[in-house]
């Protein structure tokens, strides 16, 4: 080493050099040939070369289609990445490259600019994928937003031999300005699902461009996420999913109008009006949607999102429907929510309903008298509005039976407090025990908390007594268990939890009491020695 150094102090600066370059390559002719030696031995210890490159082909389709079930959702891509397989050996490489099913997938992560190689495997997949279509993600990290740093990835995209060959897209993150609008204005033949979440603040960003959707004829799936752009549809009768969250009002509305064969169509949490052009009037024409089986949207007021539930004639395959009300004024809510269930027809199946607050048991008749063949009830609701649920749940119909004959499951979403509790269980217990008579006794029944011993033990005597067939959901308790002392004073040591203390038996988890318990060690254990249980331990659990 020593000589090393003198005779590299003893050389000039252009032998030097010439030393570093001829040593640079010695290294790299060692690594390409470690790297060889690398893969010879991979080979070697290959145990899959006794299987046909079919079988082997197969066998990489199969671990990497199982690691996901929904087609639009992006496999693992640690399970079978092609480009990965192709680095365990030479055999591995070649049927990894000619086999089109593993090239399906692909998801980018784009930084501050779009790197050559992040352009290759782009390119390398659209090569491989043969005769099938790609489904591309592009995640754009905050600081990218730069337009013309992505003008080689939007061209490659948006190529006509290559745009052919997409059939999902997914945009997410911060793209430069316009990029998701000039991706939109190009043409996508054989685009089935596209996806724009941008993760922007939606009351501060300013966004530019419209997302015109005029040239993706086979678009069937839309997902838009804190959307701000102004949006066009046409071509549209191909859309039959739509999932629209954080998005303006407006443009809730007018997506929902611009397809009618939509079959499921989401939307949570809107704001503000948005952009609506000043010379519009809002439309008194009746509107159907013949294809609508899943509804599942927030009650709004807007002129244009109520008008459509107005003008709404027929929704003849409307399966389920979910609406959570709390933004709205009793009335308001109760008008759109009618609007849906008159034009339902018969099968609607499941209806749930979040935030009803204040609403009387004449509103609660007169709403579920149009959903004659509902079986799934499941509402949210204030301790009042319960009990007129329950009421009018137990109320004899006037046909001689019983209000929603085919109901199964009640599921009433309530946490009154403790002088209302013990009254809407037995409530409950009452309508029941009508509906029982009738023979309309649901199978599930369900207020959202724990029942009572008391109210439990004569819900458990009627359903000897009557042979009923009836589950009782509650929640799932968390169950610890604290150590407790020998001292039997009344005076110390006192139980005082923000719990709710119960004791076990075999089959149900009993509370005592709810809220702050505070409890002498004699009493505490009086109480567990009647349900033969050692005093030494507490069972508690707390109820979310």
């Amino acid at each position: 080493m020593s000589e090393t150094l003198v005779d590299a102090d003893s050389l000039g600066l252009a032998s030097l050099r010439e030393r570093i370059r001829t040593t640079e390559d010695e290294f790299s002719t060692i690594t390409r040939l470690r790297y060889r030696l690398f893969r010879q031995l991979n080979e070697k210890q290959d145990q899959t070369h006794v299987f046909p490159a079919e079988i082997l082909s197969s066998i990489f389709e199969y671990a990497y289609l199982t690691s996901s079930d929904d087609p639009y959702t992006f496999p693992d891509p640690c399970v079978a990445n092609p480009l990965q397989l192709g680095c365990v050996s030479s055999r591995w490489r070649r049927i990894a490259w000619c086999t089109p099913r593993l090239w399906r997938n692909l998801r980018l992560k784009i930084h501050n600019e779009v790197e050559p190689s992040t352009l290759h495997v782009f390119r390398l997949h659209l090569e491989n994928i043969g005769r099938f279509t790609l489904n591309i993600a592009f995640v754009f990290e905050p600081c990218f937003l730069a337009d013309f740093r992505s003008a080689p990835l939007r061209r490659t995209l948006c190529n006509r031999a290559n745009s052919s060959k997409i059939e999902a897209l997914h945009l997410a993150g911060k793209p430069a300005a316009n990029w998701v609008s000039r991706i939109t204005a190009s043409a996508f033949p054989q685009l089935k699902c596209f996806t724009f979440c941008p993760y922007a603040d939606v009351k501060s960003d300013h966004v530019s461009g419209c997302l015109l959707f005029n040239n993706f004829p086979a678009l069937s799936k839309l997902q838009l996420k804190e959307c701000q752009h102004e949006v066009d549809i046409v071509n549209s009768l191909n859309i039959t999913e739509i999932d629209l969250t954080y998005t303006t009002i407006t443009t809730c509305a007018e997506i929902l109008l611009s397809c009618p064969n939509v079959v499921k169509y989401r939307s949570l949490n809107p704001y503000g009006a948005g952009w609506r052009d000043p010379q519009s009037t809002v439309s008194s024409e009746p509107i159907s949607f013949p294809r609508l089986r899943d509804l599942h949207c927030e009650a709004y007021k807007d002129d244009l999102w109520a008008s459509i539930w107005d003008r709404l004639q027929l929704l003849p395959s409307l399966h389920e429907t979910n609406w959570i009300m709390d933004n709205l004024p009793r009335q308001e809510g109760l008008r759109q929510i009618s609007s849906v269930l008159r034009a339902s027809t018969a099968n609607l199946k499941r209806l749930t309903l979040k935030g009803v607050y204040k609403w009387t048991r004449w509103d609660i008749k007169e709403l579920l008298e149009h959903a004659k063949q509902l079986e799934v009830l499941d509402m949210e609701c204030d301790d009042l509005t319960a009990f007129d649920v329950i009421f009018v749940l137990g109320l004899p119909h006037k046909d001689g039976g019983v209000l929603l004959p085919a109901l199964r499951d009640i599921l009433v979403q309530v946490d009154p407090g403790d002088e209302y509790w013990e009254d809407l269980q037995y409530a409950c217990i009452k309508m029941l025990q009508i509906r029982g008579s009738m023979g309309n006794l649901p199978s599930v029944i369900g207020l959202g908390r724990v029942w009572s011993l008391e109210a439990r033990e004569k819900l458990d005597e009627l359903v000897h007594a009557g042979g009923w067939d009836i589950k009782v959901q509650e929640p799932d308790p968390i169950v610890k268990t604290c150590s407790s002392s020998d001292s039997d004073s009344e005076d110390e040591d006192l139980v005082s939890r923000s719990l709710t203390l119960a004791f076990w038996e075999p089959a149900f988890l009993w509370p005592i009491g709810d809220g702050p318990v505070s409890m002498s060690k004699s009493k505490l254990k009086g109480v567990l020695s009647t349900r033969a249980i050692s005093s030494s331990s507490v069972i508690i659990y707390k109820r979310f």
